[in-house]
Order: C-alpha cells, then sequence, then structure tokens
C-alpha cells in the first residue's frame, strides 16, 4: 500500500509504502508529530521507487534527509486526486496487538509504583516516571540516530565557498 501524508507545519508530503498503515502511521507520527492522510492507494516497494521518480524534481532534502518527502504542487495534488483513493483499511490485529501488550507494561509498571508508593497511579503517570527512567538512554539513542542520518555520504563537506575533506582532517587527528 503506498500512501501520502503531509506534515501541517512544513506542508510537505511523505510518499511511502507500507504492509500495515495504521503501524506505519503510529511510528511516522511518533517520530515527526501529527501528520494528515491525503490519499492511499495499491502497490509496493516498485509502485513507490516510480513515485517517487516520477516527483524527483519536489524532493525536499533540505527539510528532511531522507528522499521520500516532497513539496507539493499541482502535478502531485492532482495524482493524489486520480489514484490514491483507496479506503484506509482496518487496523491490523498486529498493531492492535503491539498497542495492547503496551499498554499492559504501563499498566503493570503503574501497579508497581502504586506498590512502593501507595499512591494511586494513573497511566500517564506511569508513563511520565518510565520517561524520567530511560531518558537518558533515550536523548543518546535519537542523538545517535540523528548523528548517522546527517553524516555525510561522500568524503566532502560543503563549507560554503569550498570544501572541506573530514577524512583528511581525521588524519591529522590521528598523527596529533
Amino acid at each position: 500500500m503506498i500512501y501520502f501524508l503531509r506534515h501541517p507545519e512544513t506542508g510537505l508530503v511523505k510518499i511511502g509504502t507500507t504492509e500495515d498503515y495504521h503501524l506505519r502511521l503510529y511510528q511516522l507520527e511518533h517520530e515527526y508529530g501529527d501528520l494528515e492522510l491525503l490519499g492511499l492507494m495499491s502497490g509496493g516497494i516498485e509502485t513507490e521507487s516510480e513515485l517517487h521518480e516520477r516527483f524527483r524534481y519536489l524532493k525536499a532534502t533540505d527539510h528532511h534527509p531522507s528522499r521520500e518527502w516532497f513539496r507539493m504542487d499541482n502535478a502531485l495534488l492532482e495524482y493524489m486526486r486520480s489514484y490514491a483513493t483507496d479506503p484506509v483499511p482496518p487496523v491490523s490485529p498486529r498493531t492492535l496487538h503491539m498497542k495492547e501488550e503496551t499498554l499492559k507494561l504501563v499498566r503493570m509498571y503503574a501497579g508497581e509504583l502504586q506498590m512502593d508508593t501507595g499512591d494511586n497511579i494513573s497511566d500517564n503517570d506511569a508513563i511520565y516516571e518510565l520517561f524520567k527512567l530511560y531518558r537518558a538512554d533515550l536523548v543518546k539513542k535519537l542523538r545517535d540516530k540523528q548523528r548517522k542520518r546527517t553524516k555525510p555520504k561522500a568524503g566532502n563537506i560543503d563549507a560554503g565557498a569550498g570544501t572541506l575533506d573530514y577524512r583528511r582532517l581525521d588524519d591529522k587527528k590521528r598523527d596529533e
């Protein structure tokens, strides 16, 4: 299934593919915040690649390092109006299971906190306490992920008027 999702703050459109729309939306909203569904259509990786190629002139690489974010224009809008008309599928059992399992874990932790403190602990309180408990690990993982996304693939970094070869800098650091 091919999805078209719009980021409300940037107006950019994500064109992607998934076998489980609801799970993918959950993952993307966790990463990017609320997203608006513009359309769905049948298709897989080949169709997605064809769409990325067709609309490559709209790629928004300056906003998102991923190649799947595109600026909106009339051609993309007309394409979606013509082809991305599939209904939203029902929530898959796998997605429901994931949400149910997560909720069970949160409630188990809330119960543990209640036994330790004697206070009535809500699900939100338990989530907050879990976040505090694992915050440092989460921050480290997010920073590592961000570094991987922004690390240049080639040997040169654009430095405005010229280029900077970071491999030579690494060699100098080793020599020192």
